[in-house]
């Protein structure tokens, strides 16, 4: 394992503290935690409903909700977790705030590529060779339960620790990298159905479009969100195993359609989290740039500075109400989530660069440059993205080229 590795994986580290300092200290001492069991107390709590409700101090109008999403009975243990899940939840997706919407766009973006990415790694051929790179639902299972600010750089260690790819850099072949086609189709296709489809209906309008409680419901029982991805994941390789192959004519030929494949998942990924960021980049420095076109109260609401920045976890503020509370957490969530992503797959491509000759070698200064920029416009999570595709781009295009040469010297 070389220092590379060593050092990406104490930063990872290091985020994994931070975090549980920043989601649960910081949680507990700021009074959120203590927000979040008046709902169970009084059953119900306030979310827009009519234009005949009443209006409160800040200009929104609001009704008592019963909280009551369909499903419950199941369990006890079942219906505790589904309702807490929807308590937090719930100030996000309920229209009365703009900056908790983008802050959960954002965030939505972001958890949903980097598990993505995740999934990535766990199909690719060295990696079905290793079960225990293969199978990560006991990581999916953390993360909805404890955090992707906390898990993720877990599960990077982990990554970096067991993976062949990381452990011996320098006898990993290409082939060791490639995702196969059905795996290309299967990947983008439960991303799509399980995950972003059942998140549009979480900016649904109540009731137009979903009752109070239907939309409790959804909210609720979409906790789980990894299961039902990895379920539509296996349905659809299922189905389409049967009439896809993978290319078998040549190595150059099965190399050039990895390299496609990659492409294609890569530049979904990027899509799903870079989009959200640039529409809630741009919506709040419009807020900042030009306040006129919007009341005094949003105006302030969709500043940078609330949206993008939480309050230190060492300060001594406290949150006002639930809303504050959620919208502080989930901003920790993508800050310290997203740069564990980043940390874990910058680990990988150091390394890659470091194994290669100094003429191979890219400028380090264009490097981080690339970092920032990409950082800034399109997310962290986009920037790895961005670096993973770098890496398997470099893999793929040496393969084809040592294939090329070598069906040449082999011709008479």
């Amino acid at each position: 394992m070389s220092w590379m590795i060593g050092f990406g994986q104490f930063l990872l580290l290091c985020l994994t503290v931070f975090g549980f300092k920043s989601l649960l200290l910081f949680s507990v001492a700021n009074g959120f935690v203590a927000h979040t069991q008046l709902p169970h107390k009084t059953g119900e709590f306030l979310a827009p409903l009519s234009r005949s409700s009443s209006t409160t101090n800040n200009g929104l109008e609001y009704q008592n909700v019963p909280l009551n999403p369909w499903l419950l009975g199941i369990s006890e243990r079942m219906d505790r977790q589904n309702i807490d899940f929807l308590i937090f939840m719930w100030p996000f997706v309920d229209g009365t705030r703009p900056d908790a919407a983008l802050v959960l766009l954002n965030f939505a973006g972001a958890a949903g590529a980097a598990w993505m990415l995740v999934v990535i790694e766990s199909v690719r051929n060295i990696h079905r060779e290793r079960r225990v790179l293969y199978y990560i639902f006991p990581w999916g299972y953390l993360v909805f339960h404890y955090s992707h600010a906390m898990v993720t750089p877990l599960y990077s260690i982990w990554n970096l620790f067991w993976s062949p790819l990381q452990t011996n850099l320098n006898k990993s072949r290409p082939r060791d990298y490639v995702i196969n086609r059905v795996d290309t189709i299967a990947l983008i296709s439960s991303q799509a159905l399980a995950y972003i489809v059942p998140l549009a209906l979480f900016a649904a309008p109540v009731p137009q479009v979903l009752s109070v409680f239907r939309k409790q419901t959804v909210v609720a029982w979409y906790q789980p969100w990894s299961v039902w991805i990895a379920v539509t994941h296996f349905i659809v390789t299922v189905f389409v195993r049967r009439w896809t192959q993978q290319s078998k004519s040549g190595t150059v030929d099965i190399y050039k359609e990895s390299r496609s494949n990659h492409r294609t998942i890569y530049g979904f990924a990027f899509g799903l989290t870079a989009t959200p960021h640039i529409i809630v980049l741009s919506i709040s420095l419009t807020a900042l740039l030009y306040p006129g076109l919007y009341s005094p109260r949003f105006a302030g609401l969709l500043h940078p500075q609330n949206v993008f920045i939480p309050p230190s976890p060492w300060s001594e503020i406290k949150a006002p109400h639930l809303v504050e509370g959620c919208k502080w957490l989930l901003q920790w969530d993508y800050i310290i989530g997203s740069t564990a992503v980043l940390v874990w797959v910058l680990t990988q491509y150091i390394s890659l660069q470091l194994s290669q000759t100094h003429d191979k070698r890219c400028s380090w200064n264009c490097l981080l440059w690339k970092i920032v920029i990409w950082t800034v416009l399109t997310g962290p999570t986009a920037a790895a993205i961005q670096l993973l595709w770098k890496r398997d781009e470099i893999i793929f295009d040496a393969a084809i080229e040592e294939a090329i040469i070598t069906t040449i010297k082999k011709q008479p």
